[in-house]
């Protein structure tokens, strides 16, 4: 309390200001559901007082909530989202989960993380893992110079994500050799030739050179290579044994003491895209949970706003709403699987390359991380092989 001139002035600490640091969701919940107009249902939940509210829902930042929780757990949402939520769960093999559940994404997370017995990749061990993991930029794509949009077609490889996760496809060799590193891993120095007996993991990659092959293996991987350093071993054992790589000389390694090469997934496709796309949350911002909070009061807002800005953590501008005005931005902590996303990736990619290996430099003219685009004169290569 401080005594103004006029009247008592009550501070709550936040970052030095209005709330506590560590404003992540609860791990306990409490679902209830309410009826009518969401903001009423909030208005009436937190009797007018500055509770903290988390709103879910909406899309690219629109202005739409789907339930809100509260700080001590207790989670609203209608009887209709509800029971949809139930009955996606059920289709999972465990309706109990719409209790703690946020979404069917949310769902079939928590189930994959469960039966697959998946932990966080070590602290100390997330910033080589992180730069193993193969990504492109511009969205991963690659041009050729000179071509008729009109004489091409496109090969889609998003199956690639959830199939690759699973072994499937040509990457299926390597996988069964390689599977998933789990989160218990050392590392081993070597300086000298990847051996063949490496195991599954992560190498710090010293000095390579590309065969004659096509553009997009030097642009992509001779680029990564040169940037980040580390790529998983199983990708390097592929680039080496079909030839890509002439040489390689690599300097540590990050290796699992255990594999996996039994991985479930839910039937739903896009619902294995999502948990996949779950490895990714949190590599923004210091590994920080992406978060939109309701703020009432004005004072409030403001002193958010620039702490946020300030740590650089704010997402676009405070968006106006009915009961005062919605702050998205980065918060809490959020468990990295960055190993597991390195290692994904790996196989996509050895699925990728296996495809685009059947065309000349001049047949596959353009390149992306999920597709292909190849002349359709050159179709013809692809009789017999299953879709």
């Amino acid at each position: 309390m401080y005594q103004g001139w006029h009247r008592p002035v009550e501070f709550i600490v936040h970052n030095g200001h209005a709330w506590s640091k560590d404003l992540h969701f609860p791990q306990s919940r409490e679902v209830h559901i309410y009826e009518g107009d969401v903001w009423q249902a909030i208005r009436e939940d937190t009797r007018g007082e500055p509770l903290a509210v988390w709103l879910l829902g909406g899309q690219d930042r629109q202005l739409s909530v789907d339930q809100f929780v509260l700080r001590d757990g207790r989670t609203y949402r209608t009887r209709e989202d509800h029971e949809r939520l139930q009955n996606a769960c059920r289709a999972l093999g465990d309706e109990s989960l719409a209790e703690k559940a946020f979404g069917e994404n949310h769902a079939a997370s928590i189930m994959a993380k469960e039966k697959n017995g998946w932990k966080p990749t070590p602290a100390s061990l997330l910033p080589d893992i992180q730069k193993a993991c193969v990504e492109h930029g511009h969205g991963g794509l690659w041009n050729s110079m000179d071509y008729d949009t009109r004489t091409i077609v496109s090969i889609d490889m998003k199956a690639c994500y959830p199939a690759s996760f699973q072994g499937e496809g040509e990457a299926k060799p390597y996988f069964e050799r390689f599977g998933h590193p789990t989160h218990r891993m050392t590392r081993v120095a070597i300086n000298g030739p990847l051996p063949e007996d490496i195991g599954t993991g992560f190498a710090e990659v010293q000095e390579w050179e590309i065969t004659d092959c096509h553009p997009v293996i030097p642009a992509w991987f001779g680029k990564h290579f040169a940037e980040n350093g580390w790529a998983p071993t199983q990708l390097l054992a592929f680039l080496t044994e079909s030839g890509f790589l002439k040489t390689l000389k690599v300097h540590e390694a990050i290796v699992a003491f255990e594999k996996h090469t039994e991985v479930w997934l839910p039937e739903d496709r896009n619902q294995g895209c999502s948990i996949i796309g779950k490895f990714t949350q949190g590599s923004k911002a210091d590994g920080k949970r992406l978060t939109s909070r309701l703020v009432t009061d004005e004072g409030e807002l403001d002193y958010l706003v620039r702490d946020t800005r300030q740590s650089g953590t704010l997402v676009g501008a405070p968006m106006r709403c009915p009961l005062g005005h919605i702050v998205t931005y980065y918060d809490g902590s959020q468990p990295q699987h960055a190993h597991l996303r390195a290692s994904m990736l790996a196989y996509a990619h050895i699925n990728l390359i296996s495809m685009l290996r059947r065309f000349r430099p001049e047949e596959a003219v353009r390149v992306a991380t999920d597709s292909i685009y190849i002349q359709k004169t050159a179709l013809h290569k692809l009789e017999g092989i299953s879709k």
